[in-house]
C-alpha cells in the first residue's frame, strides 16, 4: 500500500501521476500474466480433453 497524502494540490498531483503511472504500465502487466495463466490452464483442459477422448 503508497501512503499519499490527499490534502491540498500538491497530494491531488501526487495522486494523480501515480495512478497514471499504475494505470499504464502495470495494468498491461497483470493483464499479461492474467491472460497467460488462462492460456496455460486452458492448454491444459484441452491436453485433458483430448487425452480422455482417445481412450475412449
Amino acid at each position: 500500500m503508497m501512503m499519499i497524502p490527499l490534502r491540498g494540490k500538491f497530494g491531488a498531483k501526487l495522486l494523480k501521476i501515480n495512478l497514471s503511472k499504475i494505470s499504464k504500465s502495470s495494468i498491461k502487466r497483470l493483464l499479461k500474466r492474467i491472460h497467460q495463466k488462462q492460456l496455460n490452464l486452458l492448454y491444459k483442459i484441452a491436453m485433458i480433453e483430448s487425452q480422455s477422448i482417445f481412450k475412449r
